[in-house]
């Protein structure tokens, strides 16, 4: 049977995948304190906090660990309405404000108890509720849209890339400009090619100058990341051979898959700059030749013959020296050259400005579901009927269902074996929020943590048990202490198991 966590709670969906797989034995046991039904409200309370999910009626039976608390509303409450209220960002706010813990923070349940909502009167709350499904549906509709083009950017300068490769973007220009045809040739043809410095402290002298190197991690695919440069002591006797200087084509050696030949050329924006030796310089011999287009040619169809020549292992691929000075070439003539690079400059200028303006459209998008949940609880949202009941009374029946609640007689349950007694609960079916903790109520005083061991099948070290167990880091460390000193965990430092008694 399944059991969900946190995780499986978020976008105010319940995702059934990626769960934890329960016995029966153990559903049933869960289950009476969990209690799950139908139009109940999910909000997650450990770890990511504040994510909200309606259970709906089609869900499968399934139970939750504490990372979960289950709210039911009274009787007036609408449960779409108190989603949204808990989604709205003052909440949100005040979840990350009040979450307590160290290694992991969570909600204690008495501090969600005592959580103060705007009630709306029930015809309202319906109202508000329907008009952010809407409102809502429409900006997640606008966010997939919006989600969707820096894919198609990615897609439209790769296209670019391929049509000059080919060809295809000066076809025309070919035409009138009678262009002689493209020229085969190998990386090493026009341009020398070299490996850059080793880092090695050892070999490294006081004497030797300082000065900034790129790395691995600066060189990618069509740019180069210069945001951490660090730097390296290089012989004076090599230093000048090794400085790299505007035009310089630098390639990566590998590692990862998508390493493998990537790189961009250098434009001199570092002064007294080198590189590694795992990266690759190829400095043109010709400088009628345009790096960028060599550089282009390496990124789109080089790609498939560095995968093809370069020593591979498990998800690792490397190139030397040799293989990329063997690397094939179609080259147009200098003139036809530069006027692919202008061709592809001003196509990916253009996709530059798309990506600005998709950017600022964004960060709009990203603002108008907090700003929509914010005015909602304001009051702001939707004109008020002066016909609807006023919500004071029906914060007056929701306290007089307290009140009798309270004062009824309870009958007195027998005490149940230890074996049979349920876990700790997070549901909470008569009210719409808990009013005490349920780490006083439900764990203090039970062997929470031994049920735990047992279900785990194997002595374990306290961390475990801790991630196990969904407790914050204090409740968790006296209710341990307890369960120790009351012989329902048994202590072999480092490993904690149940106590044979207590099974």
């Amino acid at each position: 049977m399944p059991m969900l966590s946190a995780r499986n709670i978020n976008n105010g969906l319940i995702h059934f995948d990626n769960y934890r797989f329960i016995s029966q034995a153990d559903f049933d046991l869960e289950n009476k304190r969990t209690q799950v039904e139908a139009n109940d409200l999910l909000l997650t309370i450990v770890g990511t906090i504040g994510r909200v999910a309606v259970v709906p009626k089609d869900a499968p039976p399934f139970a939750l660990q504490r990372s979960v608390a289950v709210l039911r509303p009274m009787q007036g409450v609408s449960t779409r309405y108190l989603a949204y209220a808990l989604a709205s960002p003052n909440v949100q706010q005040h979840f990350l404000d009040t979450a307590k813990g160290t290694a992991q923070k969570g909600i204690y349940l008495k501090a969600l108890g005592a959580l103060e909502l705007l009630i709306a009167p029930p015809a309202e709350q319906t109202r508000i509720a329907d008009h952010l499904d809407t409102l809502l549906a429409r900006i997640k509709a606008c966010n997939d849209h919006l989600d969707a083009i820096p894919g198609l950017l990615k897609r439209f300068r790769q296209a670019v890339l391929d049509a000059a490769t080919l060809g295809n973007l000066t076809a025309d220009w070919r035409e009138v400009n009678c262009s002689e045809p493209w020229t085969p040739v190998s990386l090493r043809d026009i341009a020398q090619v070299i490996g850059g410095v080793t880092k090695d402290s050892k070999k490294q002298s006081v004497a030797d100058e300082e000065v900034p190197y790129l790395r691995v991690a600066n060189v990618q695919r069509g740019y180069l990341d210069l945001a951490e440069i660090k730097t390296i002591r290089v012989p004076k006797a090599k230093l000048e051979s090794l400085l790299l200087q505007p035009g310089d084509i630098l390639f990566n050696e590998g590692g990862d898959l998508d390493k493998l030949g990537r790189g961009w050329i250098w434009e001199g924006q570092i002064t007294r700059c080198t590189f590694q030796n795992h990266v690759f310089r190829a400095r043109l011999l010709d400088p009628r030749n345009e790096p960028k287009f060599i550089s282009w040619w390496g990124n789109s169809r080089g790609l498939d013959y560095f995968i093809r020549s370069g020593k591979q292992t498990t998800n690792l691929a490397s190139i030397n020296k040799t293989m990329l000075e063997a690397l094939p070439i179609s080259l147009p003539s200098p003139e036809e050259q530069k006027e692919i690079v202008r061709c592809v400059e001003t196509l990916f200028g253009i996709a530059d400005r798309i990506e600005v303006r998709y950017l600022a459209a964004k960060s709009l998008a990203n603002r108008l579901a907090p700003q929509s949940l914010a005015k909602a609880f304001r009051g702001d949202l939707l004109p008020q009927d002066p016909n609807d009941e006023p919500a004071s009374a029906l914060l007056a029946r929701l306290a007089e269902e307290r009140n009798q609640a309270s004062a009824a007689p309870k009958a007195r349950k027998a005490r149940a074996p230890r074996a049979e007694r349920a876990l700790p609960s997070t549901s909470f079916p008569s009210q719409a929020m808990p009013n005490k903790s349920r780490q006083d109520e439900d764990v203090k005083g039970q062997p929470y943590l031994a049920g735990h061991l047992r279900r785990l099948g194997q002595p374990v070290d306290a961390k475990t048990l801790y991630e196990a167990s969904e407790l914050p880091v204090a409740d968790f460390y006296k209710q341990l202490a307890w369960e120790i000193a009351e012989g329902h965990v048994k202590d072999a430092d480092p490993l904690l198991e149940p106590a044979r008694h207590a099974a």
